[in-house]
């Protein structure tokens, strides 16, 4: 059903956060990071769009956990629901990851920062 593919499941937060991990080693090790923040991925459509880059899909990901937090909160409700409670921690930990590139980016290209503005 199309509407199984659209939910947000525990294993899709996991596997959100674990994209994360691997970018924030990839750009901890890259000789530009804000290279690989600006890579963008090949049009998967016909017509050829254009593709986010990285480090737009990394904000759209930081707006959206951060707007699920302040939808659903973060203690589990009024009813302190524990699955609550989880979902919460998992998207605090992806909105930290994703706040944690978007600064190495600002970082980097900041003119007194190690990239001088590149």
């Amino acid at each position: 059903a199309p509407e199984a593919t659209a939910r947000d499941s525990p294993e899709r937060q996991r596997f959100r956060a674990a994209a994360l991990e691997l970018f924030g080693r990839c750009v901890a090790t890259a000789p530009r990071p804000e290279a690989v923040l600006r890579l963008r991925g090949a049009p998967t459509s016909p017509s050829g769009e254009t593709v986010d880059t990285v480090l737009q899909r990394i904000a759209l990901l930081c707006h959206h956990e951060l707007l699920c937090l302040d939808l659903h909160g973060h203690d589990g409700g009024p009813w302190r629901d524990a699955g609550l409670r989880e979902c919460a921690e998992r998207r605090i930990r992806t909105a930290e990851l994703a706040l944690g590139l978007l600064a190495t980016f600002v970082w980097q290209s900041a003119p007194w920062g190690p990239g001088g503005g590149r």
